[in-house]
């Protein structure tokens, strides 16, 4: 089963980009039990991170979720319902900061998080009540490690877990601003 490429969808709501097929491993973590997700964690929140330790059962049997064992994780408009705290005591206990960086520690070396999150100041970013995060532009993708825009491509950390003593750095692979949203993939370079 080491051969397989593993994914991980986060939030998917029930409409999966990757559909279990024969020679991939494809995990789905939601909150809700939608039809087609691989892992029943109940009530779990993706506000508290990824559920290491817990077992997905797959169209491969079982796989325990753990650290560097994902080639890719898929975030498609789920960032946004994830709050940032602001209490320095909870950065990397709850929300945000800690799902980013349980998604770091995830992933292989050279993996993959892709994405895409509502761009501010598009309305569509402030309509949905659900939302907790009121957009994103596309320089936010630099404060998680690698500053191409500096001279020498600096490796400077800005925000809770990804500065330079953490040693955690995503590098922006690609990002897009397609006007209402922001397109993403950040590759885990170390």
């Amino acid at each position: 089963m080491s051969d397989k490429i593993k994914r991980l969808e986060l939030g998917p709501g029930g409409r999966r980009i990757h559909k279990p097929i024969d020679t991939d491993i494809n995990i789905a973590i939601d909150f809700y039990d939608y039809e087609g997700s691989d892992i029943e964690i109940p009530d779990w929140d993706l506000r508290y991170g990824l559920p290491f330790g817990q077992t997905a059962q797959t169209n491969h049997g079982p796989v325990l979720i753990e650290k560097g064992i994902f080639d890719d994780i898929y975030a498609e408009h789920v960032l946004e319902h994830i709050p940032r705290p602001v209490d320095p005591e909870d950065d990397m206990r709850i929300g945000f900061w800690k799902l980013m960086v349980d998604c770091y520690d995830a992933l292989k070396v050279d993996g993959t998080l892709r994405g895409a999150v509502p761009s501010w100041p598009d309305p569509t970013a402030v309509l949905d009540p659900t939302h907790v995060v009121f957009g994103f532009r596309p320089e936010t993708f630099s404060y998680f490690g690698w500053h191409s825009h500096l001279d020498n491509n600096v490796i400077v950390g800005w925000v809770p877990g990804f500065t330079p003593k953490d040693n955690r750095v995503f590098e922006p692979v690609e990002i897009k601003d397609w006007g209402n949203q922001i397109g993403f993939t950040l590759r885990k370079m170390k």
